[in-house]
């Protein structure tokens, strides 16, 4: 699994962010993933994403494996 990273942001920014993310239909960490991505170019963002898909698939399975069915759904 990749290298997953906490910070604190202020409490109007979280919110601005779960508010972007829920229009767009996807999760805050897919809706920081476009936002870092969409300005790199083709290649460099499939790989982005293709990277990024293989961290929530593997996240997926580890939520499975503890029998987390709601949190893994969220991942895929």
């Amino acid at each position: 699994m990749g290298t997953a990273l906490s910070i604190k942001l202020p409490r109007s920014i979280v919110k601005r962010l779960e508010r972007e993310a829920h229009k767009a239909g996807i999760s805050v960490e897919e809706y920081l993933i476009e936002f870092l991505l969409r300005d790199l170019d083709p290649r460099d963002r499939a790989e982005g994403y293709i990277d990024a898909a293989k961290e929530l698939l593997e996240q997926a399975k580890e939520e499975l494996a503890r029998g987390d069915v709601r949190q893994a759904a969220e991942k895929v």
